[in-house]
């Protein structure tokens, strides 16, 4: 695995948001690619930022 910076930051990686109107291709992938980086970091001890938009009523 590539080597990691300071901080992971995960950005809306939602159902609502992957899924939706325009899903995104190959997701599975990227969930498990997504959640390799997030236990790498995590075994590493280094920071993780989650951002989660939320739908404006």
């Amino acid at each position: 695995m590539p080597s990691l910076a300071d901080c992971l930051l995960v950005i809306n990686l939602q159902n609502r948001d992957c899924k939706g109107e325009r899903p995104v291709a190959h997701l599975d992938q990227l969930v498990k690619g997504v959640n390799a980086r997030i236990n790498a970091y995590r075994t590493d001890k280094q920071p993780i930022i989650f951002v989660q938009q939320m739908m404006q009523l």
